[in-house]
């Protein structure tokens, strides 16, 4: 984006913008999507769903979010940390990145 100005940022702005996360990649094809939903449902822990899409764990807590608040997915008892016994041992995900 540079030094150029959006027309649809915040009229009368005269700032330049901060764009947070600029450096994620919050792209995923639908192949990526379907077998998410899928994975979740089953029960697995934001980890393992770093490990399998080869993603940080921002990239796939953003997903979680946009998924949960479409309606895509359901809330589980153990949230972030699936269903499966190792999921629930209790260590923080974001540890090992």
């Amino acid at each position: 984006m540079g030094r150029k100005r959006r027309k649809n940022y915040k009229k009368g702005w005269t700032g330049l913008p901060y764009i947070a996360l600029e450096e994620l990649n919050f792209f995923w094809d639908q192949n990526e999507i379907s077998e998410f939903d899928k994975l979740w449902a089953e029960g697995a822990s934001l980890y393992e769903l770093m490990e399998r899409f080869n993603r940080n764990h921002a990239e796939v807590a953003v997903l979680i979010m946009d998924r949960s608040l479409k309606g895509k997915i359901k809330e589980r008892k153990y949230g972030l940390f699936g269903g499966s016994y190792e999921s629930r041992k209790l260590r923080k995900p974001w540890e090992n990145i």
